[in-house]
């Protein structure tokens, strides 16, 4: 049976983004005056849905303007920032040759 798809998961497997999510995150704590995380509390405070890791970092549920600010500091930091892992491209191209 001829293979149609690969699936895998986005975060960490096809893009190495811890480091640029913590980096993002911290922006963001930075200009609402919260002390930024370094990786070990980034990693222990990390859950899903996302709403929960800023409720574990905040204490609270952040407000409306600061959800708007996380938004556009999350997306335009990681859009900046975001590489693929190098072995990507290689490992498309052994399974297309492969299927």
């Amino acid at each position: 049976m001829k293979k149609t798809h690969i699936i895998w998961d986005w975060n960490g497997t096809l893009l190495d983004d811890v480091n640029i999510s913590l980096f993002a995150a911290n922006q963001v704590f930075i200009s609402l005056d919260i002390k930024p995380l370094t990786l070990n509390e980034y990693r222990q405070y990390y859950s899903v849905p996302i709403q929960k890791f800023y409720h574990n970092v905040l204490g609270r549920t952040p407000t409306k303007i600061e959800w708007k600010k996380l938004g556009i500091f999350l997306i335009i930091i990681i859009n900046q920032r975001l590489e693929k892992r190098n072995c990507v491209r290689m490992l498309l191209k052994l399974y297309s040759i492969s299927n």
